[in-house]
């Protein structure tokens, strides 16, 4: 694996230093050289270690090498279901029975470590509140459109209904996107979000 003080993210392969044996973490332009050479080679103890079966149902997921049904099956073998859910597909995860590493799968087959699964959950959300300021400020539009409507027909209770939601929507929005602003300054979304009281307030 690479070396992590080279790595352009070294918390990756530190957490697999944390939870595995490695034989070799090595800079990146030494690592194609030496699976070459290894490629080569005879191991001593080779044939002495059996392909568990859980490996080689990993293996067959990860191909693709599987019917849906088949697929599933497999997933519930070699895991308990979570109550989490993939960041890609948005499918059930499934907490891997591994000893070394918490990892998750989901039935379609996207896998990730505890730490990947976190990234992916912070990017989902990321993309989930721009969606919300999007909706609220087409909110705010359609609102606008409606109370000017309403105004022309001197229905004056819908124009007090309407301008309500239009204060509301951008009130809303323009929080929301301030604090993704503010999250995109700190690099991530994660720690500003935990600033955020049940009063609405967002820091500056």
């Amino acid at each position: 694996m690479q070396d992590p003080h080279e790595a352009p993210f070294p918390s990756m392969p530190l957490n697999v230093l944390q939870g595995v044996d490695v034989d070799y973490s090595l800079p990146l332009d030494e690592i194609a050289p030496l699976l070459a050479r290894l490629s080569r080679e005879t191991a001593e103890d080779e044939g002495r270690y059996v392909v568990s079966n859980e490996i080689e149902i990993e293996s067959r997921i990860a191909e693709q090498r599987m019917e849906s049904d088949e697929l599933l099956a497999s997933v519930e073998k070699i895991g308990n279901v979570s109550k989490l859910t993939c960041p890609d597909c948005h499918g059930a995860l499934w907490e891997i029975n591994d000893e070394d590493i918490l990892r998750y799968r989901c039935h379609v087959g996207h896998a990730y470590s505890a730490e990947s699964l976190g990234e992916g959950q912070t990017q989902m959300l990321e993309i989930a509140l721009w969606s919300a300021v999007r909706a609220l400020e087409e909110q705010a539009v359609l609102a606008r459109r409606i109370v000017e409507r309403a105004r022309k027909a001197h229905h004056d209770r819908a124009v007090r209904i309407f301008e309500k939601r239009v204060h509301e929507a951008e009130a809303h929005g323009s929080m929301i996107r301030q604090l993704l602003l503010t999250a995109e300054k700190a690099d991530t979304v994660e720690p500003v979000l935990q600033t955020v009281t049940t009063d609405g307030y967002v820091p500056k």
